[in-house]
């Protein structure tokens, strides 16, 4: 009888001892898990690493709803010539010498500025160049550049203001219509009549240029000319007019290609109001003002191919031809679908809304005898009348 009160003793020790384990077992798998330690924070990437060193840490927090942006990198198609548009299939790297001689420079957090010291003031009220106020300026236009588009912000960006148009014209070799050029660098003439000397519509649209080449590489034309466009905000009143006066097929062969050489390919500027008007017509097919959705279509099908990514308009709107394009645009800026627009282009037109894309209004007024042009002020907002655009 001792002997089995000892066996039901150990049994029970031993059925215990089971129970404490398995409480033990359930409360460390319960437990929560330790946070991830903080990883480093990445060094500045040197000027000409390549696109990769330019990707911020991968973000804490759920996963993206949209895969990463991957910008791709492939053999550029056209000559790697100075223009007004660097082809982006180019690696990322500034040029070997990228600030001229004798220009003094001011870099803050990855930002360089270089400008010519001394340049003579050109008016009374002429604003000087301020380059700490600049630089600044550039930090944020490449952060609001990249929330626009949704990719990761570039980490560094010089931009060189040359004194006058024509010394940026002389030093750069860009075409006499062109403002601006990005070729790894942004390139831009002073403007003394604007804030912090320097045309903040001109630095926007080559800072785009720049924000996309390093989160997205290879890209079609129409988008890249396009984005920039959108995001400097002005509109191409008097070419998307004369566009929709005269319509002509989509230039896609052209628009398709990464980058276009523009001394040698006539009506550029009807190019890129195309360009503009297709990535409005995008932004409109979204339902929101952002490129993101457009950006990651594009950096999908660069995710097959180059090919499949330059065809980026044929993926996003299949079947979807240029009078579809300027029927959109009609609605835009008329309120009224292209067919209905008859003689009503030929004559005397008042817009307003020139400076943003978006809000850009016009519609059919009366001729003033001996008048080219003329302010319309009895409407708000007030709108800029010509007898023919």
């Amino acid at each position: 009888m001792a002997g089995a009160s000892r066996g039901w003793i150990g049994a029970s020790l031993l059925l215990a001892a089971a129970l404490a384990a398995a409480l033990w077992l359930w409360r460390v798998t319960r437990a929560p898990e330790p946070p991830p330690p903080l990883e480093p924070a990445a060094a500045s990437p040197a000027p000409g690493a390549p696109a990769a060193a330019l990707v911020p840490p991968r973000p804490r927090g759920p996963a993206p709803s949209m895969p990463a942006i991957t910008a791709l990198r492939a053999a550029p198609v056209t000559p790697r010539e100075v223009q007004h548009l660097l082809d982006p299939c180019t690696e990322l790297a500034e040029p070997l010498t990228p600030i001229p001689a004798g220009f003094e420079a001011h870099a803050d957090q990855g930002i360089t500025i270089a400008w010519s010291p001394g340049a003579p003031a050109v008016g009374p009220v002429d604003a000087p160049l301020r380059p700490l106020s600049l630089a600044h300026l550039v930090t944020g236009i490449l952060e609001e550049a990249a929330q626009l588009t949704g990719t990761p912000r570039r980490a560094e960006l010089t931009v060189i203001v040359y004194p006058s148009r024509d010394e940026f014209h002389t030093a750069t070799k860009a075409p006499r219509w062109a403002m601006g050029l990005y070729d790894g660098v942004v390139r831009v003439p002073a403007d003394p009549s604007g804030e912090l000397g320097i045309a903040l519509p001109t630095l926007r649209h080559e800072v785009m240029h720049a924000q996309l080449h390093a989160a997205v590489g290879c890209m079609p034309v129409w988008f890249n000319e396009g984005a920039a466009m959108y995001f400097a905000g002005t509109a191409p009143a008097r070419d998307w007019l004369a566009m929709l006066r005269a319509p002509a097929p989509l230039e896609l062969l052209l628009l398709e290609l990464p980058a276009l050489d523009e001394r040698a390919t006539p009506q550029v500027d009807r190019l890129y109001a195309q360009s503009l008007a297709m990535v409005l017509y995008q932004a409109e097919r979204a339902g929101a003002p952002s490129l993101a959705p457009a950006v990651a279509a594009l950096a999908d099908g660069n995710r097959a191919s180059q090919r499949d990514g330059l065809a980026l308009w044929s993926r996003l709107h299949p079947r979807t031809d240029h009078a579809a394009v300027l029927d959109a645009l009609a609605r835009r800026i008329f309120g009224v679908p292209a067919a209905e627009l008859g003689a009503m282009l030929d004559g005397p037109l008042c817009c307003h809304g020139l400076a943003r894309a978006t809000e850009l209004s016009c519609r059919a007024t009366a001729a003033r005898p001996g008048r080219a042009q003329w302010l319309d002020e009895t409407t708000s907002p007030r709108a800029s009348c010509r007898a023919r655009w």
